[in-house]
């Protein structure tokens, strides 16, 4: 039997750099996922995270936000409304702080009483709609220099 061993070339550890270089500036990114099922809520929110320099995703409910994260993708920021089909953003909320997840979630609602709901399942702010650039600023600050 015959077994060989070799060094990496200096093109294969150059390869090794940039792939870990191109890991460090993947986690850098600011990625953002919006949690809304109207598609002009969701229009707006995608052409704020842009301004902002972020990259926004969107899941219609709060089950497939929920699923996203089961499926091991991450993100910095959740914009998460209430009121939607299958699940509302509180419940989907309180499910994720349950499974762990430590993203920045920003509840988004247009009732005052639901603000406190948010709060209690684990959102870190509650923002009244219509979202904007103004209201939301120094959280992406927040996030981008943590």
């Amino acid at each position: 039997m015959f077994c060989c061993f070799r060094s990496k070339t200096e093109e294969e550890e150059s390869t090794d750099d940039l792939g870990k270089n191109m890991t460090l500036e993947y986690k850098k990114k600011f990625l953002v996922l919006v949690v809304d099922d109207d598609p002009h809520c969701q229009t707006v929110h995608l052409a704020i995270i842009g301004a902002a320099g972020g990259f926004g995703y969107l899941a219609e409910n709060g089950e497939e936000a929920v699923n996203r994260y089961r499926d091991g993708e991450y993100f910095n920021l959740i914009i998460m409304d209430n009121e939607m089909p299958l699940m509302d953003g509180v419940t989907a909320t309180k499910m994720l702080r349950d499974m762990e997840v430590t993203s920045v979630i920003v509840g988004m609602t247009s009732h005052e009483d639901e603000y406190d709901a948010f709060m209690e399942a684990g959102a870190d702010h509650c923002l009244e709609k219509p979202l904007t650039f103004g209201k939301i600023d120094s959280i992406f600050d927040q996030i981008k220099n943590a």
